[in-house]
């Protein structure tokens, strides 16, 4: 059973290989038999897949490909685009490729507890920025490790920027709190109670945010030197947080939690409210209209940012996946479907470029 145990995690050809090594092992036929039942007949594998499809046409212009390992479905990290080249998050790694060839450029190992992280890459002065286990900086020239923030510690929300009278700070939500992080040296400035799989949203010195924290709930605070002031919140107990809200013309519009909510930004008014099938995936705002996901990605909907009233536009049946978000790029629509990836045509006059 010791020479059994020695073979560890070795991979066989196929069934026959295996049986006809396990045939020549010194134990019973009973230990053996029992041995087979025990012994999986396959093994999951994985590769970190990079597309780039023609934005008109659906066209594969490139894919690049590297070995990965099997992470389920929360490896769903956004790729970037910056200064001619494409930053994503896979599996083990994370990648710089040539936005136009799809040529890699370096590959950098993504931290152990970080494996095939939800959250989004971003990018500002030379340095790329990703919570994946923990908050970590790469050189974006070189991937060579700048820092590790060990305060951070998530792999779904993605970080933000604030750029306001508090200065340059890298805004991040972690299961239980927020931070505010130095971009130059990946020192904490501060923490505030909240956290939770949802990005926070910035505005000037304003941050709003969607907690997990059911006290918290929908909340916006103005920066400081040194933290950040809650001005208002509406505490909230739905089961799903993950959705980030939206600040359009001075207010925050929210699509998660199974509601619609509009609210005032300055004074914290509740404009309106309604019930809806909203969950995970956050909406976008295009010439004065909401558009989000709803029942799992199984409908797509319209809604007025109105303030005045919660107004439904148009709803369509789609089979769109559950967690990502719309986007829009001169008046087309691209959605992440099931077993493909879709664009529809908006504009008033389609076909005319």
């Amino acid at each position: 059973m010791r020479r059994v145990a020695q073979k560890g995690d070795q991979r066989f050809e196929n069934d026959a290989a295996l049986r006809e090594w396990m045939e020549a092992q010194p134990i019973s036929r009973v230990a053996k038999r029992e041995l087979l039942k025990a012994i999986p007949s396959t093994v999951r594998v994985a590769k970190d897949v990079v597309v780039c499809l023609d934005a008109k046409t659906g066209k594969r212009l490139w894919k690049t490909e590297a070995p990965g390992e099997p992470t389920g479905r929360k490896s769903s990290s956004t790729p970037c685009v910056a200064d001619g080249r494409l930053f994503a998050a896979g599996s083990t790694h994370v990648y710089c490729m040539d936005a136009k060839s799809g040529k890699r450029l370096w590959a950098a190992p993504l931290p152990k507890r970080g494996k095939g992280p939800a959250s989004s890459i971003l990018v500002d002065d030379g340095r790329l920025f990703l919570i994946a286990g923990q908050l970590t900086a790469y050189d974006a020239k070189s991937g060579e490790l700048l820092w590790e923030n060990d305060d951070v510690r998530s792999s779904n929300s993605s970080p933000v920027l604030a750029l306001g009278q508090a200065g340059k700070r890298l805004i991040c939500s972690e299961r239980k709190a927020y931070f505010a992080v130095h971009p130059e040296t990946g020192e904490t400035d501060w923490k505030i109670a909240g956290g939770g799989d949802s990005t926070p949203v910035i505005s000037g010195d304003w941050m709003v945010v969607y907690s997990k924290d059911k006290k918290v709930g929908l909340a916006a605070y103005r920066l400081a030197k040194g933290g950040a002031e809650q001005v208002w919140n509406f505490p909230m107990s739905e089961r799903r947080s993950q959705s980030s809200p939206v600040i359009f013309g001075g207010h925050v519009y929210l699509t998660g939690g199974e509601w619609h909510m509009c609210v005032e930004l300055a004074a914290g008014k509740l404009k309106w409210k309604e019930s809806r099938q909203s969950t995970i995936s956050s909406p976008i705002i295009a010439d004065g209209k909401m558009i989000a996901l709803e029942k799992k990605g199984s409908d797509l909907v319209m809604i007025d940012t109105d303030t005045k009233a919660h107004r439904e536009l148009g709803k369509t049946r789609i089979k769109a996946m559950w967690c990502p978000s719309p986007v829009i790029v001169d008046g087309k629509l691209y959605l992440r479907m099931d077993d493909n990836i879709s664009c529809f045509d908006l504009r008033a006059n389609p076909g005319v470029q």
